[in-house]
């Protein structure tokens, strides 16, 4: 077997997509578990649909978590790391933040990552399982803002059939 052919060569670009025991079997034993207990506590939002994806930008196979379309984060792993990153625009990061149901070392990654404009690309790293719960808190209180924010938009997108009699 050649090492292209190697079940740890997962950077074949997006025509050859892994399998996912192999994806997973790539980081290890340890990261193996963090990944179901990741996958297992991310479940529980309604709606969450998780997909293989091919990242360009990381020339890798990445695992992306959606919800109606809007993606909460991306896991990549590599041998003996679980790595996920979140991509927050400021308000977000400012109402994140605050949130004080969010661990302190969620904050603190998420105050280190952020810049003052833009989108921010902020990196967690999944060492153990006290991260991967925090971290997993952090994708459903996301998921509560971006709800939120969808909700909002539609109320000033749609008027309601009370106003549209008052015209």
């Amino acid at each position: 077997m050649s090492s292209a052919d190697s079940p740890l060569n997962l950077v074949r670009g997006p025509a050859t997509q892994p399998g996912w025991a192999q994806l997973i079997r790539l980081g290890g034993d340890r990261v193996a578990i963090l990944v179901d207990e990741l996958r297992k506590s991310v479940g529980r939002i309604d709606g969450v649909v998780q997909r293989m994806h091919y990242s360009a930008t990381e020339e890798n196979w990445v695992i992306r978590y959606e919800v109606g379309g809007a993606e909460l984060f991306t896991v990549r792993i590599s041998p003996g790391v679980l790595e996920a990153n979140v991509a927050l625009i400021r308000p977000e990061v400012e109402r994140l933040l605050q949130n004080p149901t969010l661990s302190k070392s969620v904050r603190g990654v998420i105050q280190n990552g952020a810049s003052e404009e833009g989108t921010n690309s902020i990196r967690f790293l999944l060492r153990d399982r006290s991260m991967v719960r925090s971290f997993a808190n952090l994708a459903r209180v996301r998921n509560r803002l971006i709800s939120n924010t969808r909700r909002g938009f539609r109320r000033m997108e749609a008027p309601s059939a009370e106003a549209l009699k008052d015209r």
